[in-house]
């Protein structure tokens, strides 16, 4: 969220507890660190969805399919 809200990419959701699910993200590229309470064991493994509003890239760079 602090990366994309100076670029004004609006991130939909209720919060930012990464509780709701609505700003569910595909990955393009890199590794998300995950600290929502949304995604399933799998779906994060799989490294293909982040929930930026509280998410971060784990690693130098992470590119969002927005």
């Amino acid at each position: 969220r602090a990366a994309m809200a100076p670029a004004d990419v609006p991130i939909p959701g209720r919060g930012r507890g990464g509780a709701c699910g609505m700003c569910r993200t595909p990955v393009r590229e890199g590794t998300p660190g995950h600290r929502d309470h949304v995604l399933s064991a799998d779906e994060r493994a799989s490294g293909r969805w982040i929930m930026p509003c509280v998410s971060r890239a784990h690693g130098a760079c992470l590119t969002l399919d927005l």
